[in-house]
């Protein structure tokens, strides 16, 4: 899937006109299927454009897309939130011959050093894109 990924993600950069940082996780549906669905966190600071924001679905071409932009207070909740341990694996993925990869970032992304956050800061809410 990584590949599908790569392509959404290089449609995105050319219709936003810049290069930005990414990072994207793999997760399944708790539910008897065990339905993957992806996380996707880019660092963009500016509004995307209203016709870049219909394409994002027919680009993508695996369900729907939900967009929301994060507030910089927020981001480290929703890191934590996206680099969680997956805690139930489907049994079609016991069963896929080779390897699924659950995460992957741009060169770059999330590195530079950030103050230490408050205790209770992961008791916070914060809206994810399915």
């Amino acid at each position: 899937m990584p590949g599908v990924i790569r392509r959404f993600l290089a449609r995105f950069r050319t219709a936003l006109g810049r290069r930005f940082l990414w990072c994207w996780k793999l997760e399944f549906h708790h539910d008897d299927d065990g339905y993957p669905h992806w996380h996707l966190l880019i660092e963009y600071r500016k509004k995307i454009p209203e016709e870049v924001l219909i394409a994002l679905e027919r680009w993508w071409g695996l369900g729907r897309i939900n967009v929301r932009r994060v507030k910089a207070e927020d981001i480290g909740y929703l890191f934590k939130y996206v680099t969680k341990a997956i805690e139930e694996v489907p049994q079609w993925v016991g069963a896929h011959k080779g390897r699924i990869r659950v995460f992957q970032t741009s060169r770059g992304f999330y590195t530079e050093q950030r103050p230490a956050l408050p205790q209770n800061y992961c008791d916070r809410k914060v809206g994810v894109a399915a």
